[in-house]
């Protein structure tokens, strides 16, 4: 318990209240209980929370006074609670610690008058929690709790009285310079400020250390690749190597921004044919991002092809291996036309020429056939027909 528990009236003061002369009355002014508060405080305790759903709430500090059977709250400041738990109304000692610092700084001739929440949820179905919060923190004669309910669009000012937490008909806003205030609202602007600088540079940092590294380890293994022999049988194990790297790699970061980073990492070698095939491997990568088990089947018929090219086998035979691949396409196509694909949840019509006709040449037809737009989109459940 930090506030201390008055009992019996508080001692009437002889001293002639100044009462602001700019003020503005809100609702009626027939009670006994006069509540002044700031323009700039009002203000401040209005504003919007970040998202719709958070809670704010703090502590009010001012002045009271008695004079002529009438009690004077003045509001001139107020102190917000900086780290909300679990997005409830709790006074604990690391609450009140905090609290007690800003209000050593920016308020140290304020007293605490009473508090405020700002609360998403419609008051009237948790006043017994809210006086609870009252009497257990700011018990004594004529503390103040200011209240707005954001879902009824309702704000306004209660006290306890007698055994009841009674809603205030009225109260006044006066205007003047709050210079404290203001440089309140400065220092905390500043300190959010300063966290969310912290937390993103902190973001990038580690973010610019996992690139960093990512390209020193591949232009490492790159530069040993590049020192295996020249030789034909030496070409077909440094493709291997690349290729087993680039996939390791890929699958460790599953990340398309570290992929280019490779890929620029690898433009370094491109007197190498193997290198040249990767980057052919990431060029279609880049273009459709297909499923694991299909672009390991892209790399694996890709290497094949630049491996058997440095092998010395002769045009000849190079030859005769294009017209069997054309014409295994040619009887795939007999042997799919007519039937449908159901879309799968991220395939793309890319997705689908690969899978029935190991070739992205089938794409346009698949799309003539099936009478699909001109920007290639497909659904999930779409059925399409196999030309």
């Amino acid at each position: 318990m930090i506030e201390k528990v008055y009992s019996g009236k508080e001692p009437e003061s002889h001293v002639k209240v100044k009462i602001p002369k700019n003020i503005r009355q809100i609702g009626s002014s027939n009670s006994n209980k006069k509540i002044y508060i700031e323009d700039y405080v009002m203000n401040r305790l209005k504003k919007k929370p970040e998202s719709e759903n958070d809670l704010q709430y703090g502590i009010l500090l001012g002045q009271m006074q008695n004079s002529g059977g009438n009690a004077y709250i003045f509001i001139k400041g107020m102190v917000e609670v900086r780290e909300v738990l679990e997005n409830s109304i709790i006074f604990n000692d690391e609450i009140w610690t905090g609290i007690y610092q800003d209000k050593k700084q920016y308020f140290e001739q304020l007293d605490i008058v009473g508090w405020y929440a700002s609360v998403p949820y419609r008051v009237s179905e948790d006043m017994n929690g809210i006086r609870k919060i009252h009497l257990d923190n700011f018990a004594g004669n004529n503390k103040v709790c200011f209240i707005s309910d954001r879902s009824e669009n309702e704000e306004g000012f209660y006290l306890y009285e007698q055994t009841s937490f009674v809603k205030q008909k009225g109260y006044y806003i006066y205007f003047e310079k709050n210079e404290k205030m203001k440089k309140y609202v400065k220092g905390v602007q500043a300190s959010e400020t300063k966290v969310k600088a912290g937390s993103d540079h902190q973001t990038a940092g580690k973010t610019a250390e996992r690139e960093t590294k990512t390209e020193a380890s591949v232009e490492e293994r790159m530069k040993e690749i590049n020192g295996i022999g020249k030789g034909r049988f030496a070409y077909g194990i440094s493709g291997m190597l690349i290729i087993a790297l680039l996939l390791s790699t890929v699958v460790m970061l599953n990340n398309y921004g570290e992929l280019k980073n490779i890929k620029k990492t690898i433009a370094g070698y491109q007197t190498d044919r193997e290198a040249k095939a990767v980057n052919e491997i990431i060029d279609a990568y880049e273009k459709e991002q297909t499923t694991e088990n299909e672009r390991l089947t892209i790399v694996s018929t890709t290497i094949e092809e630049q491996s058997k090219e440095t092998s010395g086998k002769g045009d000849e035979n190079k030859q005769k291996k294009v017209e069997k691949k054309v014409e295994k396409r040619d009887d795939l196509e007999s042997s799919f036309a007519g039937t449908y694909h159901t879309v799968k949840k991220g395939q793309t019509l890319y997705d689908i020429s690969l899978k029935y006709y190991g070739t992205s040449e089938m794409i346009d037809k698949i799309k003539e056939v099936n009478q699909i737009d001109d920007d290639y989109t497909i659904i999930e459940g779409e059925k399409i027909l196999l030309p």
